[in-house]
């Protein structure tokens, strides 16, 4: 009878490492699976701070080609008062 229980128990102990070693595999499948999404959500990350640097850069260069317009306008507008005041 001690012969037969040893023999379940050893089975059981088997039976449980099996399953212990399926779930094992799963979890490293998962954690590769989570691995990835951090790298692929870090990739994302970094180009949406490009992007944002990105629209800085275009903006700024936005606001320096307004400036520029207004400053010509300016000045024509300056020079048309001048001939106009020259001509009187």
């Amino acid at each position: 009878m001690a012969g037969k229980r040893n023999g379940k128990e050893r089975a059981v102990l088997l039976d449980r490492h099996k399953r212990m070693r399926k779930l094992c595999a799963r979890l490293g499948d998962r954690l590769g699976m989570l691995s990835s999404d951090d790298r692929e959500l870090d990739t994302l990350s970094a180009m949406a701070e490009l992007l944002s640097l990105r629209m800085q850069h275009l903006m700024e260069a936005r606001s320096k080609m307004f400036s520029t317009i207004s400053n010509i306008l300016k000045r024509m507008a300056d020079t048309q008062e001048e001939i106009i005041r020259a001509l009187k």
